[in-house]
């Protein structure tokens, strides 16, 4: 019974390979891809499930943690990315050398970052067209205007392609991380009394007020010792003010 039940395991375990292979394609495409879409709902889960286990994935999601990035690196051979297959439509633009390639990448990918992803390797950029975000004929009419003189070649991505894609998007990623974030917004508190003729004001502290949230100081009537403001929204909308009540300003409207 107890060696029945070691085959039973044995049949019932995921092979490395097949983790592998979604462990590259997670990382190259985003997606499982092909290695997963021929088992059933069930054992879809238990990849998943194993891949967890093992400290790839983070809890109940599709992202890979540290060491599923670190990894995937050493099975980007078995990425399944494919022209054909997946809609992926690979060019490869050959520059006069490295620093011209990689300044032209740059822009490239500041211009169009919408409609294509781009790598460098050496003198060569490489860029990839995801068929769900444009058409690769208006990628290709992209590329062949931005580098009228460069030789352009249609490709099937290689591993070594696959990669730079890979760590070309890391680094923008590091890139983004590391970037100066900007200060959380503080309101700016004023008392009534501060305020100057047509300064705008809201009650409470609000980053971006609507109209109907916005007053627009008009001055103090001496008569009933107030200051007076009317909403920006209804010049009709007038309301009465003690000079000490404290209001917000420095919003962006």
């Amino acid at each position: 019974m107890s060696k029945m039940n070691i085959r039973v395991h044995e049949s019932n375990a995921i092979p490395d390979k097949t983790l592998h292979t979604v462990l590259a394609n997670l990382k190259c495409l985003g997606k499982p891809g092909k290695a997963v879409q021929n088992y059933p709902v069930k054992r879809r889960g238990e990849i998943f499930d194993e891949m967890e286990k093992r400290g790839w994935l983070e809890p109940n999601s599709m992202n890979l943690t540290d060491a599923g990035n670190e990894e995937a690196k050493k099975w980007i051979s078995l990425c399944q990315e494919s022209n054909e297959s997946n809609g992926f439509s690979v060019w490869a633009i050959k520059c006069s050398d490295d620093d011209t390639a990689s300044d032209q990448e740059y822009y490239l990918r500041d211009g169009w970052s919408p409609f294509l992803t781009t790598a460098v390797l050496g003198d060569t950029i490489y860029v990839k067209c995801e068929g769900y975000k444009t058409s690769p004929e208006k990628v290709e009419k992209i590329v062949r205007d931005w580098f009228p003189d460069c030789p352009i070649e249609k490709i099937t991505a290689t591993p070594e392609v696959v990669s730079a894609f890979s760590n070309g998007f890391e680094s923008k990623q590091r890139e983004e991380n590391t970037m100066p974030q900007s200060a959380p917004w503080e309101p700016t508190m004023k008392k009534i009394r501060e305020l100057k003729k047509d300064e705008f004001f809201t009650l409470k502290p609000i980053e971006e007020p609507k109209e109907s949230q916005v007053w627009v100081m008009d001055g103090y009537d001496r008569s009933e010792r107030v200051y007076t403001a009317y909403k920006f929204s209804d010049v009709n909308s007038w309301r009465n003010f003690k000079g000490d009540k404290e209001v917000c300003t420095g919003f962006t409207f």
